[in-house]
């Protein structure tokens, strides 16, 4: 049976946070708790808030409880992980303000979308405790770590990496922690490779096409000698045209998936000019 309390409790509204009347000792819980609950809403409901901040947190009985989840976007949306980057953003700022030692913006991220960490409440305290005692994942250098981090370009698929010969050069000199994006691309060397070599892969085949074809102009009067082999020149014309119409269907299915020239030089350019 209900107590007239607990009645009350029901009927009344609870704070948003902002305006909820919070005791200083209880805010580095509630900090804790809603950056769990990040993780939670990331890994098992599969879901990005896309607008977390004192306004969309309720608050009752040193507890959170997140609001507004219908505008929330689903894990393959084109922007789900910007989303993440400025929920994590205003729900630091926030707390940060209250003299709560924090994660770094990185740090946090990285916690909410680690695949290696089990989804398990007592799990994550333990794992959010030891961050927290750590230096490295606290520290902000003055802001200019977290104003990178804020910037940064974070592609969704390997065809949106903006620099892959950099890239793949960074992961070969053992840099890969340092690609926020790795994680989300299963980034490995030879995966890299070939969204490198790709465009030349296609331009080396366009010219060994037009290369065959003078050359078997120039040859078709010459005797050839006999048994020596001669690869795709040997054979018919019918044959020749449909592997040449092949491979422009492939080179053209691939160019659907790349980043406009444009586009890419200005990201490539504004990338450039965040690491000076």
């Amino acid at each position: 049976m209900l107590k007239a309390k607990d009645i009350t409790d029901i009927l009344r509204a609870y704070p948003r946070l902002k305006d909820a009347t919070v005791e200083e000792d209880v805010y580095p819980i509630l900090y804790k708790q809603i950056i769990r609950d990040m993780r939670v809403m990331y890994q098992t409901c599969r879901l990005v808030h896309a607008d977390l901040s004192e306004f969309n947190l309720l608050y009752n009985d040193k507890k959170l409880y997140i609001i507004d989840v219908s505008q929330s976007v689903e894990h393959d949306h084109p922007r789900s992980l910007e989303f993440l980057r400025m929920d994590i953003k205003n729900v630091t700022d926030f707390f940060r303000k209250k003299g709560v030692t924090s994660l770094s913006e990185r740090a946090a991220f990285d916690f909410i979308t680690a695949d290696n960490i089990p989804v398990d409440r007592e799990e994550m305290v333990r794992v959010v405790e030891e961050l927290l005692q750590s230096d490295e994942a606290t520290k902000v250098d003055a802001g200019l770590e977290e104003r990178v981090f804020r910037q940064a370009y974070i592609p969704k698929n390997l065809f949106e990496v903006v620099d892959p010969e950099r890239d793949t050069d960074l992961i070969q000199e053992g840099g890969k922690d340092g690609l926020i994006y790795a994680k989300f691309l299963d980034v490995q060397e030879n995966k890299l490779q070939v969204e490198k070599t790709s465009e030349v892969d296609e331009e080396e085949e366009e010219d060994s096409e037009e290369d065959e074809e003078s050359d078997g102009d120039e040859e078709g009067s010459a005797e050839e000698e006999p048994n020596k082999p001669r690869g795709k020149r040997h054979e018919d014309k019918e044959a020749k045209k449909e592997r040449k119409q092949k491979v422009k269907e492939e080179a053209r299915e691939r160019r659907k998936h790349k980043i406009p020239k444009s586009e890419k030089k200005r990201k490539i350019k504004q990338t450039a000019g965040k690491k000076k």
